[in-house]
Order: C-alpha cells, then structure tokens, then sequence
C-alpha cells in the first residue's frame, strides 16, 4: 500500500511499539514513508483515550475513510502466545480492548482486520484467540453504541 503509493506513510499511525525485535529494514521503510509511531511507553504516559483522539482528530482532518489493522503481536507474551512473535513487554489485552472501545466511537472508522493470530501456536484454552474475540467485539459494541 505505501509502495503503491494507495496510503500515505503520514496517515499511518503503529501504537504499541515495544521491544527489540523490529528489523532495522522495517525502521528504514517507516522513516522513508513518514510512518507516525507512538511506542508503548509513550501510550502508557498518554493513557488510550487521549492517544486514539489526537490520532483520530488528524486523520479525520486528512482522509475520508479509515481502516485499522490489528496486529496480535503487539500484546504481551503473558496474553497472547498464540502470535509468531510473542515477546515480554508488550501491550496488555486491557490496554487493547480500551483502544478498539475508543476507536469504535468514530464513524470514519469503517473496517478493521486481525492479523499475527496463530491458533496453532496458542494455548489449550485459546486464550490469545479469545483475546482477538473479544478486543473485535468490544469495537463492535463500541461502534453500535455510537450509531444508537
């Protein structure tokens, strides 16, 4: 989408980054596109509110639509094994299902996908597919909400 040229790297927000296990040629290509991040640390000291309504106060002043990609590998080992790169340090499922209720709230917001969600790699109980589940739903009960 960024090579293409279909998105601009300026209206691309990652929230969450964490640890050390981004390749240095991820880094390059998000500096060269202009991608906006915002480590998990600084999500932390902003709380999720203030965050996704800065982010969304400037899409919405730049784009028509916004999509959201969810991926997986942004929580915490401790809640989500079932991910290819599952690392200590990462965000909690709370903290997800805060973001995704905020998110929810805003009509651009018109599609979403999961993607890093490996069932093969979970645990018996599913937990990191229960995780996905629910942090869907509470944008949907989110969005609903919104619309009533």
């Amino acid at each position: 989408m960024l090579d293409g040229g279909i998105v601009q790297g300026q209206n691309v927000y990652n929230i969450g980054l964490h640890g050390f296990f981004n390749a240095p040629s991820l880094i390059k290509a998000a500096n060269h596109y202009g991608v906006n991040r915002i480590t998990l640390k600084q999500f932390r000291e902003q709380g999720a509110k203030a965050i996704i309504q800065k982010v969304m106060t400037e899409l919405v002043s730049k784009v028509d639509i916004v999509y959201v990609t969810v991926d997986m590998d942004v929580l915490d080992i401790a809640y989500a094994p079932g991910v290819p790169a599952s690392t200590p340090g990462g965000m909690r499922s709370d903290e997800l299902f805060d973001v995704l209720s905020e998110i929810g709230k805003y009509d651009v917001v018109k599609g979403m996908d999961f993607v890093c969600l490996d069932p093969r790699r979970d645990t018996v109980e599913q937990q990191t597919v229960k995780v996905g589940v629910y942090a869907f739903l509470r944008w949907v009960v989110s969005k609903y909400m919104q619309s009533r």
